[in-house]
């Protein structure tokens, strides 16, 4: 093999070991330890031995610590902070890698696996009951990684994020943009899972300055319908936005557009976002750890822009101890957080925000 494919396997190798890390615990560690050896080891031959080495005792780590999470339900013990809400019991979300609160399901979650599933997304109750199923009719799911909601014309949406470009060869992002069906859940907790297939409304391709990277990360600000994509990248990611509606303020169904840059975050390998339902303030989430921005309100009762935001430092707080950390969302009252992790069996830990940055925010129910 030539010296480019043997560069290209590397960072493939590269990013299973960071999938497979905790943030929180061993990931800056073993991303310097890495790229410290790298330089000295000039032979490709033995840059692929000695990360190979490493995905070896990374997986034999896995597969040793993490047996019981494989097995059985999620217990209220297996977490060090945060409270179980529920344990999913959906054997099909498997990799749950975006979650937002449901605005016309009560006491409801959409969620989606990471690539490799159907164009589909779950309504899943508090309870961990799984209530529909929904297929997005001529959608692709080549790397679907987070999921927004919001308020358009009156209609809740859901944008469905596919941004993953691990591999770094796509030239551009696609949201697709559904309504939210509605379900009678007091019968649905009575039956079996429904299954539902839902028109796009709006197919968004999104260019990037400066080429597509890897995006794991999005979210709506209810403002002004303009989305929130951030970058993730180890040394911290760059934010993007870009108005979700056209001219008209309407969706429209094929639609083009080119983000801006609207600020550099501290946050390494950004893998989940959302913005909570007064738009004051954006949570974004690594594989262990808690970033919180807040907006302030002006003179005028607006709110400064994200970009003005995103120069102050967030507030940093630890995550739960989970494998995976890959979906975050906003409590209705914005003062806790819900979070999944992409594992089986599923589950979904509701934790509070530090004390000192709760935030008033309006439910949208």
């Amino acid at each position: 093999m030539d010296k480019k494919r043997y560069k290209t396997m590397a960072f493939q190798l590269l990013e299973i070991c960071i999938r497979l890390s905790r943030m929180s615990a061993s990931i800056p560690f073993r991303s310097l330890f890495f790229l410290r050896a790298v330089p000295m080891a000039t032979n490709p031959r033995r840059i692929l031995a000695y990360v190979g080495l490493v995905v070896g005792v990374l997986l034999l780590s896995e597969l040793i610590g993490r047996t019981r999470w494989t097995i059985g339900r999620f217990e209220q013990s297996d977490i060090d902070i945060g409270r179980l809400a529920c344990t999913l019991t959906d054997t099909r979300i498997t990799e749950s890698s975006g979650i937002v609160r449901s605005d016309k399901n009560p006491d409801c979650f959409w969620t989606h696996n990471d690539s490799g599933d159907y164009p589909r997304i779950f309504l899943v109750h508090s309870s961990g009951k799984t209530i529909a199923t929904v297929t997005v009719k001529n959608a692709k799911a080549i790397d679907w990684e987070d999921i927004a909601i919001g308020q358009v014309s009156g209609k809740s949406i859901l944008i469905l994020g596919d941004i993953g470009g691990n591999a770094q060869k796509r030239n551009d992002v696609v949201l697709y943009v559904v309504e939210e069906p509605v379900f009678d859940i007091e019968t649905a907790l009575k039956q079996e899972p429904s299954a539902l297939t839902v028109p796009i409304l709006q197919t968004t391709k999104v260019q990037i300055p400066g080429g597509i990277t890897n995006y794991e990360a999005i979210a709506m600000s209810p403002d002004d319908q303009t989305m929130i994509i951030v970058e993730k990248a180890l040394l911290g990611g760059r934010a993007f936005s870009f108005p979700l509606l056209g001219p008209t303020s309407e969706l429209q169904q094929d639609r083009q557009v080119q983000a801006t840059l609207i600020g550099n975050t501290p946050v390494p390998y950004a893998t989940a976002c959302d913005i909570a339902s007064d738009g004051r303030s954006m949570v974004l989430t690594t594989y262990g750890t808690g970033f919180l921005y807040k907006r302030e309100p002006l003179s005028d009762n607006h709110l400064e822009t994200w970009e003005k935001a995103l120069q102050r430092e967030p507030v940093v707080f630890r995550l739960p101890k989970l494998k995976q950390i890959e979906a975050v969302c906003f409590s209705a009252n914005a003062k806790s957080i819900f979070i999944t992790s992409e594992q089986l069996p599923t589950p979904l830990v509701e934790m509070d925000l530090p004390l000192d940055v709760e935030l008033d925010s309006s439910s949208r129910r």
